[in-house]
This record gives structure tokens, sequence and C-alpha cells, in this order.
């Protein structure tokens, strides 16, 4: 029987660098930041202002790397989500750069412009990153979206009770019934990290791209439909209470006889 496992699967330096790569990017950006601040002397109040502008986005790309290393990403992922706070950024730069260009020209002196570039260069480094989670996540949702529902399929679904149309829901769902079997025939709570590298070595896929699959959409619909009960904050997975008629039923299919190979080896 496969143990509950807590240990976060090996990455790479490589895959690490992505993360230190937006954090480096919000420290080098908020340091320079803070030098225009307190260059020259001004009244508290405005200086105070100024500080935070600069503090509040670069504290959010140094607090996005650190997200981004604790996240089960793909290298791929990781570093998409970089290279889309980089050209924000310098996006963002580009733009303030051709206002400050174009006030010179016609004469006009722009006040601490060297300030007003680095901080819209931090914020559009925050509305890169931000962009770029937002953009795998619709892709993961949209992906179990396309592989969990069909036109044929539902209407049939639909005319089920609530217990046996949920049930059929979640059989149409490959991978959310290897989760149920796993969680079923367990022993023990399982964390996400173990069910995902079990499914991982039967679908022959990436354990990160199964992970984030999981803890972004099959898991937390499993525990809506009182198919499982899911801690986010520990990535702890258990049974539903015995008393679900919606347990009840996946409990007994899951035992029985599969072509698949089960994802728990007992």
């Amino acid at each position: 029987m496969t143990s509950l496992d807590s240990r976060r699967p090996r990455t790479t330096r490589w895959q690490d660098s992505a993360a230190w790569f937006v954090a480096v990017l919000g420290i080098a950006l908020g340091v320079a930041g803070l030098a225009q601040v307190y260059r020259y002397p001004e009244p508290i109040v405005v200086q105070s202002i100024e500080s935070l502008l600069v503090i509040a986005p670069a504290l959010a790309l140094v607090y996005a790397g650190y997200w981004v290393a604790t996240q089960r990403r793909s290298y791929e992922d990781q570093w998409s989500i970089a290279t889309w706070s980089l050209v924000g950024s310098l996006t963002a730069g580009l733009l303030v750069s051709g206002f400050l260009l174009a006030e010179w020209l016609v004469g006009n002196a722009v006040a601490d412009s060297s300030l007003l570039l680095v901080i819209g260069m931090l914020s559009g480094g925050v509305v890169g990153l931000a962009a770029a989670v937002a953009n795998q996540r619709h892709t993961v949702e949209l992906g179990a979206s396309e592989e969990t529902d069909t036109a044929d399929g539902r209407g049939d679904i639909d005319s089920l009770s609530p217990p046996a149309r949920t049930v059929a829901s979640l059989a149409s769902d490959t991978r959310a019934w290897y989760t149920l079997q796993a969680v079923s025939l367990a022993d023990r709570p399982l964390g996400v990290e173990t069910i995902a590298a079990q499914i991982a070595s039967l679908e022959e896929t990436t354990e990160e791209a199964v992970y984030l699959d999981l803890v972004q959409h099959r898991l937390p619909k499993l525990a809506a439909d009182g198919a499982v009960e899911y801690d986010a904050t520990s990535g702890v997975v258990r049974p539903a209470g015995a008393d679900e008629p919606v347990v009840a039923t996946i409990e007994a299919l899951a035992r029985l006889p599969d072509e698949k190979q089960s994802p728990v080896e007992e």
C-alpha cells in the first residue's frame, strides 16, 4: 500500500531559477525605486506615498517568486510566468519612456521621471505575472471541461437522480475516477503528491501537470460533490462520510474489477 507522502518531488535548479528571476526582478526594481525616492529630501508625506507606490508592487513580485517556487508547475509553465512578468515590465517601461520623451521634445520637464519609470515597470511586471497565471488557470479549466463534458452524454446524465448523476459524471472522467479509486481503496489519508505520482505513472505524463490539475480543478470539484474531503492547506485527501449516497456508490464501484490498473497497489 502506498503511504501518505507529504514530500514534494525534487525540482531542478533550473526550474527554481524561474522563481528566483521573478523575485530578483522585484528586488532590483524596488531598490532602484527607493533610491530615487530618497535621493532628494522631500516632505515625509510625499516620501511615504512614493515609497508605498514602490514597495507594494516590488513585494508583490517577490512574493510571486516564492509562490511560483512552491507551486507544482512544469518547467515551461514556470518560465512562462517569468517571461510574462518581464515582458509586462519592459512594455510598461517603454510606454513610460515614450511619454517622457514626448514631454521632453515639447520642452516640458517631468518631475522624478526616473521614479515614474521604475513604478511603471514594477506595475507592468505585476500585471504581466497576473495575466500569465490567469491564462494558465483558464487553460487548465478549459481542458478539464472539454474532457469531462460531451454533448452526447449530457442529456442522459441530467435525467438521473442527483447521486447517480454525480457518480455518472465522475465515472466519465478517467483522472477523477483514478483519484477516487486511490482514496477509496487506501487505508489512510493520501497526500495530493502521492495521488499525482500514481496517476502520472498510469497516464505516462508528468507529475507536475497532474498535480496542478488536481489542486486547481478536480479535487475542489470532487470535494464539492461530496465524493472526498480535501484539505487544501495540508494537501491531504480523505474519503467523504460513509453516509453519503455518492460515496457508498463510488466505493462499491471502485472495488469492482476494472480493465485499467488501480492507482493504489495493495
